[in-house]
């Protein structure tokens, strides 16, 4: 008897086809960088099966966009951002970004966490990033999300007038331990803020776009012998 295969669908879908518009969104570039078949499957509705995440890192993200949130109706920017950057929260912080590329003839989008408008008028990502200590170089997955996000901020309709600034901000929120001022007295667990400049190149971005979307809408790739979900995906 045939095994099914054992990932999420996406309901949103009708099995196993490909959009007549592709949405191309950083999940989807993410796994098809790591696994081409991986990648020609999630663009059909198929999905691998969800890593478990701590409910902290839920938790500390939850709260980091909060406080944010407050900031911006405040008119201000928190601690950690402030040696980075001269500005503030853009007002509005839009659910998704997108557009629609005509030569590509797909939709391209991207989800951020806070739109930052810098000193001049331009516009910046910022990403939040909890985790146990911020990266000493910048993983090439998070600079890749970055271009992303410059790019559709660079063709959304919404923000004509505005210009794209080259930089991204990652804000990381990490535990540290704070010792008090004696023997057992005030010692603590705190979570610690610390802000990354990234610089953003929207090129790198489309030429991901291109490789994704030939994979996707090419035939389907062999299994990679080094994925761990390709064998649980017998389609």
């Amino acid at each position: 008897m045939e095994r099914k295969i054992s990932w999420f669908r996406d309901a949103r879908k009708e099995k196993g086809k490909l959009d007549d518009r592709i949405r191309v969104s950083h999940s989807l570039m993410s796994v098809a960088d790591e696994c081409r078949f991986c990648g020609w499957l999630h663009a059909r509705g198929y999905r691998r099966p969800s890593i478990p995440v701590a409910g902290i890192t839920h938790g500390i993200d939850a709260t980091a966009k909060e406080m944010c949130d407050h900031h911006r109706r405040d008119g201000t920017l928190p601690i950690a951002l402030r040696a980075s950057m001269e500005g503030g929260f853009f007002p509005d912080l839009p659910f998704e970004l997108s557009f629609t590329d005509p030569a590509r003839d797909c939709v391209i989008l991207g989800r951020l966490d806070q739109l930052l408008i810098e000193k001049g008028g331009l516009l910046a990502p910022l990403d939040h990033k909890s985790c146990k200590k911020p990266d000493e170089v910048i993983r090439e997955s998070r600079l890749k999300q970055m271009d992303l996000y410059a790019l559709v901020l660079g063709h959304w309709d919404a923000y004509a007038g505005y210009g794209v600034s080259p930089r991204g901000y990652l804000m990381f929120h990490y535990p540290i331990f704070e010792r008090g001022g004696g023997p057992g007295a005030g010692h603590r667990l705190a979570i610690k803020s610390e802000v990354r400049t990234v610089s953003t190149d929207p090129a790198r971005a489309l030429d991901r776009v291109d490789r994704v979307l030939d994979i996707v809408r090419g035939p389907k790739p062999p299994r990679s012998a080094d994925c761990p979900f390709c064998e649980w995906a017998l389609l």
